[in-house]
């Protein structure tokens, strides 16, 4: 699975998609290795657990996550990107 890890790669795959950044909605794009990993050693996630995740973005947690835990369910208004940059998750669209 491939990682975003630039803010070079963000700025392409947003411009790529037609996305935009709207920091008064919080949104933010994480893509540190060393920050990545706290949250996700932190969260106490298995192998075993099942994890949902609401509004994945770009899916830079994402793709971390999936390789952690049994099954990401990740609910995104954009799910197209999503899905074509990251592959098959179980990603429902609740927005519609």
């Amino acid at each position: 699975m491939s990682h975003i890890s630039s803010v070079n790669e963000i700025k392409s795959i947003m411009s790529k998609y037609g996305l935009n950044f709207q920091k008064s909605l919080g949104q933010n794009f994480l893509f540190d290795d060393e920050y990545l990993s706290a949250i996700i050693d932190g969260s106490g996630i298995t192998k075993d657990d099942t994890v949902i995740e609401i509004g994945p973005g770009l899916g830079v947690l994402t793709t971390r996550l999936a390789e952690r835990c049994k099954k990401v369910i990740a609910i995104e208004e954009k799910i197209q990107r999503l899905n074509e940059e990251i592959g098959n998750i179980d990603a429902p669209n609740s927005f519609n």
